[in-house]
């Protein structure tokens, strides 16, 4: 009787540890898909912050050309004022030299400008999409990961509850 009675000691002992084992497990494996979750948001709030970037790139090279085209044609009316009270006629070859010289010069800048802002807003999207593929594969990385986890949880607490013979959490001095 002594005998069985430490071998049901043993076995109940052995029981109990793997019931906690999965029980924990269990919470590992939640913490860890939550935690992929976290990382999922911040990497795809960065992704937005990088687009939101680009776009504010490409508004700052319009509203620059804009500045830019308003600044060319108050100069424009200023020379032409200029060479007005001076007695040049304003459509003359010299004045209308001048105009057509500097708007094709104002041109060229601002198309430079735009392409520039272009190049760096492209290089940001293409960052941003970069990110979200980082937080999908975190996401799913997580996720497996937690799921792998709660198998390996589970398998913990079927093998305390076959040696007990019961699936009831454990006691531990309890009744």
């Amino acid at each position: 009787m002594r005998v069985k009675m430490a071998e049901y000691d043993l076995i109940s002992a052995a029981s109990d540890k793997y019931k906690m084992s999965g029980i924990t497990g269990f919470g590992s494996a939640f913490a860890e898909m939550a935690g992929s979750y976290l990382n999922y948001s911040a990497l795809r709030t960065e992704a937005m912050q990088l687009g939101v970037q680009a776009s504010n790139i490409e508004l700052q090279a319009q509203q620059q050309a804009n500045m830019l085209r308003e600044e060319f044609i108050s100069n424009v009316g200023t020379y032409q004022y200029g060479a007005a009270r001076r007695g040049i006629s304003v459509g003359s070859g010299s004045v209308r030299s001048n105009v057509e010289s500097s708007a094709m010069n104002m041109g060229e800048d601002i198309r430079r400008a735009g392409k520039n802002a272009q190049m760096k807003a492209s290089a940001l999207r293409s960052q941003e999409r970069i990110m979200k593929g980082r937080a999908k594969a975190q996401l799913i990385s997580g996720i497996a990961s937690g799921i792998s986890s709660m198998a390996s949880a589970g398998s913990s607490y079927g093998i305390g509850a076959n040696l007990s013979g019961s699936w009831a959490l454990p006691s531990f001095g309890g009744k």
